[in-house]
């Protein structure tokens, strides 16, 4: 399944704040996992 986001959907914004808003006031800790993207160094290990 492809996920689109269109910018221009003032249902989507409204969609986004609301999950945005659910985290709002939590503190910030280090997890048990990490996601990151983009790594820097990292090599393309496609096999």
């Amino acid at each position: 399944m492809k996920l689109q986001f269109d910018s221009r959907q003032d249902f989507q914004l409204a969609t986004i704040r609301a999950v945005v808003d659910v985290f709002e006031g939590q503190s910030l800790r280090q997890g048990d996992f990490e996601v990151s993207l983009g790594i820097e160094g990292a090599s393309n290990t496609n096999h």
